[in-house]
């Protein structure tokens, strides 16, 4: 049986994501956010593998986590170009995207949120013969995932986006 070597990440994460909103000034969007995490579960019935996802409060080194931000604009005005950020923690690896709403576009951070580029991610390094070369960075040193909505979230209208991480 394996032990749980790391609990509490879901609060870690999810009190970590925040919400970056650009716009006009003087707009009065107002985007509330439900925040959740699963563990997803993969099964082979009948031959076919099903994939499901349970809520958890523990994990363990393998297991893949599904995290959901759900929005709402409860607003009198329009979000335009809203930005969601989650964090990718330390003790984790980004795999892929599950659900992003049409139009949004998804950047990776690799300096804990300070800029955010479309992959591939590329650093320079001096390699060992001393020369300064270019190679792409793998995912799992990736901080954070940026979604971008390029479509306007419209008074009242709700939404939601999902990625997959794994526990290293």
């Amino acid at each position: 049986m394996l032990k749980p070597v790391i609990s509490g990440i879901n609060k870690y994460l999810l009190s970590t994501i925040f919400l970056v909103f650009s716009g006009l000034l003087y707009a009065q969007p107002q985007l509330s956010l439900e925040l959740s995490s699963a563990t997803q579960i993969t099964a082979e019935q009948q031959g076919k593998v099903i994939t499901t996802y349970e809520t958890t409060d523990t994990t363990v080194p393998g297991d893949k986590l599904a995290y959901t931000i759900a929005f709402h604009n409860t607003g009198d005005e329009a979000a335009v170009n809203a930005s969601l950020v989650g964090t990718i923690p330390e003790q984790a690896t980004f795999l892929k995207t599950l659900s992003v709403p049409a139009q949004a576009i998804v950047r990776f951070s690799i300096d804990n949120g300070n800029s955010y580029h479309l992959p591939p991610l590329t650093t320079t390094v001096v390699n060992a013969q001393g020369k300064t070369v270019t190679q792409e960075v793998e995912a799992d040193a990736y901080t954070h995932i940026r979604f971008t909505l390029r479509a306007p979230i419209e008074p009242e209208a709700s939404g939601s986006l999902s990625y997959l991480i794994q526990i290293k």
